[in-house]
């Protein structure tokens, strides 16, 4: 029994004595400062988005793959084996037949059906033996009206062929969104960080007036009536702090999540901004241009708009006369089994076939027909007024950008001109010509307005993103390469392949927020 408590007593204590190593160890990691860059990459890997809509280019590449192998050579083979013993006055009989039948068709770019087949039949049975009696045929039907010709024999590979670079469009602007999802989500958490900051100096100040207050209240210059009202204020902005603080949490999470990493991960968020490629738009001239190349929704409404013309014209030959040329040659069977059959040209049957058929006053027809057109028109006036209101989205895009640069500057202006004025300030507090107040008040001012130009800077770079988007370049401006044909999280930067590691820290600091210039 003392044996038993004292291994007890020795497993606790190891157990405690690896808990403290691993917590020492885990104490003296150093933290992963995760960047911007280092979040776009992450997402390019581990976002589920960005998982799913790889493994349905696997699908949207067997599916363009079976509307191309329909334009092969089809095999076919059948194979039947069959016995029978039946029994008649006590005396038994019995009959086999044993049949294979390869065959192949082909269907051509001008409509063209051929098709052969093989059969080879093997009978054997009570007082006749084993046979074998093969017979090969050949046929072809050719349209020469209805169905004829490579536009309307090949729409099918036409419209699966336009279907995938659709689905290729929708994979890269998947990618777009995602990147502009990680840029959305970053700023959005430097914003609550901001606005963190934001708190605890307009905090601080009122727990300064309320401290004063307290010094007047004892000196008897206000009522004690008066004071309630600075410490209602100053208990309401600590829980607005303290929701704040539960906010940033929460975006934070929302972050990790875009990047499709644990929540949980203990992560510093980088508080700098740091924007690849040009920090200015181009001109509004090459804006308009590259989104009509490059926009996606656009660009897939124009190959749709081609599937559309595709399914007329399709629709219109279902309305013509139906003239078809058929012919077939059967070699063989003969009287006598074998092989011999196919070669000697004694048992052979040919046929030459024409068939006519003539739609006469198909209302329903007619009436498919007439909606394929108006179909087709009502999509081009459509487009037309995709491409008015593409337009007008990115003139008002760019106008924001343009606008907000200048409001960077003015922001950086006014943050000059604050430091000039709490510079002034503290020379003259040094001579006694301005009290300690209101140095305190310049100090406050500047940091405000240190913080309103970052919001400004955040709220650009989150229009600059937005209209990356919008003309298609997003990916460009990240330096990731588009590859939706390889297999799974290609699209990642070429420069830079490695992904960092993540350690497992929590942060609980607030950074402060550095002011980046444009």
């Amino acid at each position: 029994m003392r044996i038993l408590c004292f291994k007890k007593l020795f497993f606790m204590v190891f157990f405690l004595f690896l808990l403290s190593v691993s917590t020492a160890f885990s104490r003296t990691r150093t933290l992963f400062r995760l960047t911007l860059s280092d979040a776009v990459l992450l997402a390019m890997r581990f976002n589920t988005n960005v998982q799913s809509e790889d493994l349905q280019r696997l699908i949207d590449r067997m599916t363009l793959a079976t509307a191309e192998w329909g334009y092969g050579i089809q095999y076919s083979l059948t194979a039947t084996v069959s016995y029978n013993r039946p029994v008649s006055a006590g005396v038994p009989t019995y009959s086999e037949n044993d049949s294979i039948v390869p065959g192949a068709t082909l269907l051509t770019p001008i409509g063209t059906q051929l098709s052969v087949q093989m059969t080879n039949p093997v009978t054997n049975g009570t007082g006749t033996g084993r046979s074998y009696n093969p017979s090969v045929t050949f046929s072809l039907t050719q349209p020469l009206l209805r169905g004829a010709g490579p536009s309307i024999a090949l729409a099918p590979l036409y419209q699966a062929r336009n279907n995938e670079t659709i689905n290729k469009l929708t994979y890269k602007n998947n990618l777009m969104t995602t990147v502009t999802a990680v840029v959305n989500a970053w700023l959005s958490y430097i914003l609550a960080e901001n606005s963190l900051k934001a708190q605890k100096i307009s905090l601080k100040s009122s727990i300064k007036t309320l401290e004063q207050q307290e010094a007047f209240l004892k000196v008897g210059r206000i009522a004690p009536t008066d004071l309630i009202q600075f410490k209602a204020s100053v208990a309401s902005q600590r829980l607005s702090l303290s929701q704040q603080e539960v906010s940033l949490g929460q975006q934070k999470r929302a972050l990790l999540i875009t990047l499709g990493l644990n929540p949980d991960m203990p992560v510093e968020i980088s508080d700098e901004i740091n924007f690849p490629g040009p920090s200015a738009p181009p001109p509004l001239g090459e804006c308009i241009k590259a989104t009509f190349a490059n926009n996606i929704p656009y660009q897939q409404s124009l190959i749709n708009l081609k599937n559309t013309e595709i399914s007329l014209h399709v629709t219109e030959d279902s309305a013509r006369w139906q003239l078809n040329l058929t012919a077939a040659r059967t070699q063989g069977p003969g009287p006598n089994p074998g092989l011999i059959q196919l070669t000697n040209g004694r048992y052979s049957d040919t046929t030459y076939a024409l068939s006519l058929s003539i739609p006469i006053d198909d209302v329903g027809l007619n009436n498919t027909v007439s909606q394929a057109r108006i179909s087709l028109h009502q999509q081009k006036i459509a487009l037309e007024q995709n491409r008015l209101q593409l337009k007008s989205t990115v003139i008002n895009a760019w106008n924001t950008v343009i606008s907000q640069r200048e409001q960077i500057k003015q922001a950086n202006e006014a943050v000059r001109l604050a430091k000039n004025s709490l510079d002034i300030a503290e020379t003259k507090l040094r001579f006694g010509k301005v009290t300690p107040f209101e140095v305190s008040t310049l100090q406050t001012n500047l940091l405000t307005q240190q913080l309103s130009a970052i919001n400004v800077q955040i709220s650009y770079f989150d229009n600059l993103a937005t209209l990356d988007q919008t003309i298609g370049t997003t990916l460009e401006r990240w330096k990731l390469e588009f590859r939706p044909d390889p297999g799974i999280s290609q699209a990642m930067d070429k420069a830079d392949p490695e992904l960092p590691t993540v350690p497992h820290e929590m942060i609980s600091d607030i950074k402060e927020i550095k002011l980046t210039g444009s």
